[in-house]
This record gives C-alpha cells, structure tokens and sequence, in this order.
C-alpha cells in the first residue's frame, strides 16, 4: 500500500491563504477576525485595488466570497468586520445600486494599533507605498479546505494547517512525522497560530476523535507530541471536499516561511472595469447573502448627492423617468433609516440582531 504523505494531501487541498498571526493579539480581535483582517490585507495589494485607492469588493457566499475564501461563516463575518471597523482598521461603504459593500484597510491606525500590541512589531521610517511590508508577524499557511471537514470551525482548522505543517518539517519526517510544541511561549501552538490554550485544547479533542491528529506524552515532564494521520486526513477530504480547478488559482498570495511545495492560490479573479466603486453597473451577485438581502430594501447612502430633485406636474402623468427618480428617493430614505439603526451606530450581536428583523419583515432568506 501506497504510503500517504502530505505532499500527496497538497495535492487534493485548494487555496491556500495567508494568515497573520499578529493580528489575533489586536484589542478584541479573534481569531476568525484575524483571518478576515489577512485576507483583507492581500485584497488590498491587489492592482485594481491599488488603482480604486485601495478599496475593493467582495460578498459573503458564493463563488469568490469571503465563506469561500477564509471559511469563515456570516455571522463570524458580521462579528470580525465589527470589531474591525470599531478599531478603525477596517474601512466601509456601499456603493452601487443594488447596493454593494466596498472595504479598505486603515494601514495608518493599523500601524498605530502596533505600538500597543507586543506580538506585532513595525519597523520605524518605513511608512508610505511599502507599509504593508511593515506589518510584521509570522504568517502561517490556512487551508479553508480543513474548515469543510465534519465539525471542524476556523480556529480548528488553524490548528490542523500548522500541524500540517510542521509534519512536513523534515526533523519531523525522520521521526515519523512526530513533532513537539508547547501550549504557551516562544514557537508555541499560542505564538504561531494565536489560539488560545482552551481553543487549542477543543481542536485537539475533535482531531482526535476524527483520526487526524495522533497525540503521545513523552519523557519527565511528559510533553505532548503530536503527528497528523494524512492517510486519515487525505480519505476524509475525498469524502467531504469537492475538488476544484487549480487553474482558478493563479499565483499565491501566501510567502513560505521556509522550504515548502505549498500549492499555489489567489483568492478570486480580477475584478472587471465595471465593478469600479463608481460604476452604474447593476449586476447582481450570485446566490444570497445578508449584504445582498438587506441590498434589495436599501439603495446606495451616499448616492443621495448625485440624486436630483424631480419637478413634478401636478397635472401630468408622470414619465417613466420620473417614477424610477421617485423610487430611488424612496429607497435612499429607507436606506438612510437603515443605516442608522444597522451599520453606522450598532456594531456585533445588535448589529445582527436588526439586519435578521429586516429580512424577516421582508420575508427574504439568506442563502
């Protein structure tokens, strides 16, 4: 029997992202939140980004989406974008009718945020075009595939990508793919992957009880030592993932830390001319999500400038022109209600709270 290494599980995995670690120290932020703020940072770089001053454009679920992307569910989208934009790192609006949400990353409050974090460290003077490769922390390779598998949330999944990891490492591979790390301290499960040691715990327990992870105590004090079971792991992403086109996946936006065949992956495609913040184009997005749903009871905030009064007869009948003219008054109204009771002055839980009574009361499901 063909023995299964993780160079033959690499093969069957999809994207692979980018997380940086440093970001789960951030006031308040959690780990599903770090990842969302990662996967933020790579879209940032993106040109097309670069070239709309840094904002760009991305839904919820579907193909290319967040849930794609990072594995992370909508309500753990809602709760990380929160806390996210109450630090000030994370930037939003919509834009667009039916209207979309556009994000950009404050590079200037996340360097400032640094100053107070100690896991995150920024080299001085070195702000301006390249202050994204100011952001230093350890960046570890997240497969979205793991979250896929059967009970396994996005902070399991970080915990099974590092141990993916350091089983490839090839002190481990001449043990049998046995390696040691500690719960706390320097090269920790904590340092590396910013789990805590109860998050830590709850994912060892599922990856044990899934045949993935193999644990041993060893030695006085005993210190766990751990190897991830690939045949185990390669049989249940048969089973549980679907295998995608790697020729979606371009180029990598995750840098190894060291020697590593990690497959390649880019979160997405390019956006097209008319997905511009400032385009008319009224495409709509594939499936639905709370963004989407809450889109088609709302229009665009800011479009309230651009929008001009119609004059009408008292006697006429109005034109086509002018009765679309008064719908869009009507939906900005709306819109501006909305606003003030979600996304501008609510934030987490009541945030969420609010956009499920609006789509209740409208009837809409979230796909």
């Amino acid at each position: 029997m063909t023995h299964i290494t993780p160079s033959v599980v690499k093969k069957r995995l999809g994207r692979v992202i980018a997380y940086n670690t440093a970001f789960s120290f951030l006031p308040g932020v959690s780990v599903p939140g770090a990842v969302f703020l990662s996967q933020s940072i790579y879209w940032s770089k993106n040109s097309a980004s670069e070239s709309r001053d840094g904002w760009f454009y991305k839904k919820q679920c579907g193909d290319d989406s967040w849930e794609e992307e990072t594995g992370l569910s909508i309500k753990q989208q809602v709760s990380a974008r929160a806390v996210l934009v109450k630090l000030g790192v994370l930037e939003e609006k919509r834009r667009n009718v039916p209207a979309k949400l556009w994000y950009r990353v404050n590079y200037d409050r996340l360097l400032e945020l640094q100053e107070d974090s100690s896991p995150l460290k920024c080299k001085k003077n070195k702000c301006g075009s390249s202050v994204i490769e100011n952001i230093v922390g350890r960046l570890i390779a997240y497969y979205p595939d793991f979250t896929l598998l059967p009970g396994v949330s996005v902070c399991c999944a970080i915990f099974l990508s590092q141990a993916f990891y350091w089983s490839d490492n090839l002190i481990a591979k001449n043990r049998g793919g046995w390696f040691y790390k500690k719960q706390r301290g320097e090269d920790s499960w904590e340092s590396e992957t910013g789990l805590s040691p109860k998050q830590q715990a709850s994912a060892r327990k599922l990856l044990v009880k899934l045949g993935i992870l193999t644990e041993k105590r060893i030695g006085v004090p005993a210190t766990v030592w751990y190897r991830v079971d690939c045949e185990r792991l390669l049989e249940l992403l048969v089973e549980h993932v679907e295998v995608k086109d790697s020729s979606k996946y371009r180029s990598s936006q995750f840098h190894p830390l060291g020697e590593s065949d990690l497959p390649f992956g880019e979160s997405g495609l390019p956006y097209s001319q008319s997905d511009k913040p400032n385009s008319t184009s009224q495409n709509r997005q594939k499936g639905k999500s709370i963004t989407e749903s809450t889109s088609k009871i709302t229009s665009e905030i800011t479009a309230k400038n651009n929008c001009e009064p119609v004059v009408k007869n008292k006697f006429s009948v109005p034109s086509k022109q002018q009765l679309y003219a008064d719908a869009i008054r009507r939906g900005e109204k709306k819109a501006d209600n909305n606003a003030k009771q979600y996304g501008d002055t609510t934030a987490g839980e009541p945030a969420i709270a609010v956009m499920r009574e609006c789509i209740n009361k409208r009837n809409i499901g979230v796909g």
